[in-house]
């Protein structure tokens, strides 16, 4: 992708973008170059977020049939796994804290937490599973046999 600006005016900036020919004007009043330049770089298909890895969690299968596996990570939820489902997406690069717990929790069981620390490129699989029938866990696995990363 090619970006190029054209000067408007004291007070517009007209960025231009062209891709295989096609060109696309943006028009963007009262922004500083350097802003606008910020704001169109997540267009660009060079341009890419800080890699990362990829987490993987998965439920044993006697889990629960009514419980979901309750997942959070650096204290933001981001799932609740059903049964018969995964969690399976990128992770930011860098030390991240892994909290889980089954919901609904009615004896209110206490979280657990696993500190990650994740590699670009890397993939990381655990599987959740009860310790004691009154924590949910979460272990280092690899996927099932025929199951593809």
């Amino acid at each position: 992708m090619a970006l190029g600006v054209h000067e408007r005016g004291a007070s517009q900036k007209q960025v231009t973008s062209v891709t295989s020919g096609n060109e696309v004007k943006i028009h963007l009043p009262n922004q500083s170059l350097s802003h606008s330049c910020f704001c169109l770089r997540s267009l660009d298909r060079n341009c890419r977020a800080q890699p990362g890895g990829r987490l993987i969690v998965l439920r044993v299968p006697n889990f629960g049939w009514n419980l979901s596996l309750h997942l959070q990570i650096d204290g933001r939820t981001v799932a609740n796994v059903v049964q018969g489902r995964r969690y399976d997406h990128s992770i930011p690069a860098g030390r991240r804290v892994l909290t889980v717990s089954a919901v609904p929790n009615y004896y209110f069981y206490q979280p657990t937490s696993t500190v990650l620390n994740v590699r670009p490129g890397q993939t990381y699989v655990f599987t959740a599973l009860w310790q004691d029938s009154d924590r949910v866990v979460l272990v280092p696995s690899a996927l099932p046999p025929g199951q593809p990363y």
